[in-house]
């Protein structure tokens, strides 16, 4: 991810599985994924939000597995990231606060 919020601190990032169905049948885009931290760190309640239906479970369980260090000031503010599927290749490349 090349943004990331003030707040949060990226510890172990996943880069998310490109589907085999997607692949086959040429599906490329973004994927956004709306989730929150808990005080240890963890990623929870992510969901995907934008993004075409056979790319979206793939960017969501990659974002259940980053981890950030505790937000400093205590807060469980949602958050966003963007996932990029281009060429058969994934990636996350954006975050941030909302």
């Amino acid at each position: 991810m090349n943004g990331q919020s003030s707040s949060l601190r990226l510890l172990h990032r996943v880069e998310p599985a490109y589907p085999a169905i997607a692949k086959q049948s040429g599906v490329e885009g973004d994927v956004t994924v709306e989730f929150t931290v808990n005080d240890q760190g963890e990623v929870t309640d992510a969901r995907a939000i934008e993004g075409h239906q056979l790319l979206r479970a793939a960017a969501v369980e990659a974002m259940r597995q980053f981890r950030f260090s505790t937000p400093s000031d205590g807060a469980r503010s949602r958050y966003t990231a963007i996932f990029s599927f281009r060429n058969h290749e994934s990636n996350a490349v954006a975050m941030g606060n909302q």
